[in-house]
């Protein structure tokens, strides 16, 4: 959360010429609702299980020489299957933030953030990313480290990989 995963998707569309899928604009989209209100109302277990349900027909539907990109949420990899499917089916890039970076970028969006909500910020990013962080080192096949990168350099960085290895 934070690490600017939506804005570097939406960058790195227009450097690659590639198709872009904000996971969690996908899963509104799909529900009818928006996220905080699928956590208020029905619980984080059943958002998971939604976010898995999504992410599998987005891996399933889409061409495996179609060249997508897809932001997740910051919590998808807690989910083991969601963890498996994007690290034996892409290309993972972990967008590494120490814990300022990632409160400077989430400054006035909390309300907007389920898992934010009910603990002072910073708090609430050090405990997630202590949960996180393992899972996505674990998953993730590359790591930018985005502290006093802009946006578009974090997305420079990861066309440069791409295009290096030649991975479509």
């Amino acid at each position: 959360m934070g690490s600017g995963k939506s804005t570097v998707g939406k960058e790195l569309k227009s450097k690659l010429d590639y198709s872009f899928i904000d996971l969690d604009s996908y899963i509104e989209k799909s529900s009818g609702r928006a996220i905080p209100e699928i956590f208020t109302t029905d619980g984080e277990t059943v958002f998971r299980a939604m976010e898995q349900r999504c992410l599998t027909e987005i891996l399933t539907e889409t061409d495996a020489n179609a060249h997508l990109i897809i932001s997740l949420g910051g919590g998808t990899l807690t989910t083991p299957a969601c963890a498996e499917m994007i690290r034996n089916s892409t290309l993972c890039f972990y967008l590494r933030a120490e814990v300022q970076t990632l409160m400077n970028n989430l400054e006035g969006t909390t309300d907007r953030r389920p898992l934010l909500q009910g603990q002072e910020l910073k708090l609430s990013i050090i405990t997630l990313m202590s949960e996180r962080s393992p899972l996505y080192m674990s998953t993730a096949h590359h790591v930018i480290d985005i502290d006093g990168l802009t946006f578009p350099e974090v997305a420079d960085r990861i066309a440069n990989i791409v295009n290096a290895g030649n991975i479509h």
